[in-house]
């Protein structure tokens, strides 16, 4: 548990799950992979960088400029300990110094184009690898703390693809260093060569086009289709990996399906029954997936009542009646509502009944039937009805009917008696969506 005494919380701090420090990451690790094949490259070229470029400096400078930037956002990014997430500004600070400060501010400093500046283009090379400081970093860089998700699907393929392309592009480097070239290709077309032949020999063999002529060359040939095995390995792995956790869920729901199917053909149930029984399970799959009664059973009552009031809520805020209502209000609303599931054509309240509670539709449609049937309107998810009787004290004026599975909140009678004089605004609203209905004629469920 993160210390309770003297905290002093960061400015701002920012989740380690959150979609800004994401992206972030992605932008460190684009600055910090340009370095990594610029080295290689500028080594196996033999090009030292002889003389000042603009672009150069201006690249560099950007880039300089992102690494000393993530020395802030790193000194303002929250961290999980002992399962809680600490924001206290002291803590982040000690942990930051004590971890990775040092790795960031050296790979931070532009020594490479101070010495370009100088007019030591062959020390800025040299320098310019301790930029690469940064790639100790990288296996880490997604894992967030481990908080809400660890490697999502899209970071461990990020994360692969830029290992297998930097790996792909350090061993050309190294050919083109290896293997002499014939004097009329220019440098591009070195490397061109170098990455093809680099890409055929980890894939396979080699297409023989291109070919070793020295022993030194021969060993490293024979090193690379080592390596071509494992990475091949590696890659086919992942990819496998992700493929089956991509569609983990969709297959649970096919195994649950043809559970179902099996039970049912086990016991001759008939046609009509199946497929009401198949029409539900897919709207509980679709709907409730994962169900939500398997994740808060495994969580302590405290912590699962918590969640159920945070969705409770969550899903009031989708109601336009509840969106300026204050947090207390949609609490009291959240403890007070009862969840409610109805069938296709199930009659949820009838004309003429005394009203004795009010429903919030949170998904699904329904029918609102005028007493002899006729259909007045359609009401979709996220709409409110019942409302009426509750306020005036009246029975019903329209029948309301589920068209499709239905997910509602019931809201009682009593409790909604204490809630709208607790909050008189609340009340204003729902009297003032009441004459409104009144006034087009549409009881609504009243």
């Amino acid at each position: 548990m993160p210390r309770t005494d003297s905290i002093s919380p960061s400015l701002f701090p920012l989740n380690p799950s959150g979609s800004f420090k994401l992206a972030w990451n992605y932008l460190t690790l684009l600055a910090t992979g340009y370095y990594a094949m610029m080295l290689p490259y500028a080594l196996a070229s033999g090009q030292f960088l002889g003389e000042i470029h603009p672009h150069d400096v201006t690249l560099s400078s950007v880039l300089t400029l992102i690494f000393f930037l993530d020395l802030g956002v790193n000194f303002h990014t929250a961290y999980v300990r002992d399962g809680q997430l600490e924001i206290d500004s002291r803590a982040i600070r000690r942990r930051y110094l004590r971890r990775w400060f040092g790795v960031d501010l050296i790979a931070s400093i532009p020594f490479d184009l101070f010495a370009l500046m100088a007019g030591h283009g062959d020390w800025a090379v040299v320098l310019m690898a301790l930029r690469l400081l940064r790639l100790l970093k990288a296996p880490s860089l997604f894992h967030r703390d481990n908080l809400l998700r660890g490697h999502g699907p899209l970071e461990r393929l990020t994360l692969m693809l830029f290992w297998v392309v930097l790996s792909i592009h350090l061993i050309g480097c190294l050919w083109m260093v290896i293997h002499p070239s014939p004097p009329e290709d220019g440098e591009l077309t070195r490397y061109i060569k170098a990455v093809y032949w680099t890409i055929t020999t980890l894939a396979s063999v080699g297409y023989g086009d291109i070919t070793p002529t020295t022993d030194g060359g021969r060993l490293f040939a024979m090193l690379v289709m080592l390596i071509g095995v494992g990475l091949y390995g590696v890659v086919i792995g992942n990819v496998s990996m992700l493929l089956v956790n991509t569609n983990a869920h969709e297959m649970r729901q096919k195994e649950k399906l043809a559970g179902i199917a099996n039970f049912m053909e086990r016991y001759q149930v008939p046609r009509a029954v199946q497929l009401d029984v198949f029409s539900y399970f897919s709207h509980f799959l679709l709907e409730r997936s994962p169900p939500d009664e398997q994740i808060l059973a495994d969580m302590p009552e405290k912590l699962r009542e918590q969640l159920e009031m945070h969705i409770n809520i969550h899903i009031l805020e989708q109601v336009p009646l509840f969106r300026n209502m204050p947090k207390p209000c949609l609490e009291e609303l959240a403890a007070a509502q009862k969840p409610m599931v109805f069938g296709p054509g199930e009659v949820i309240v009838r004309a003429g009944e005394v009203g004795r509670e009010m429903y919030f539709l949170l998904h699904g449609v329904v029918h609102v039937l005028r007493p002899d049937g006729v259909p007045i309107t359609k009401l979709y998810k996220h709409s409110f009805f019942g409302e009426t009787a509750l306020l005036e004290n009246v029975e019903r004026t329209a029948t309301v009917k589920s068209a499709t599975y239905c997910d509602l909140a019931r809201l009682d009678r009593d409790d909604f008696l204490r809630i709208v004089e607790a909050y008189p605004a609340l009340k204003a609203e729902l009297e003032a969506q009441s004459r409104l209905r009144m006034s087009a004629s549409s009881p609504q469920g009243r």
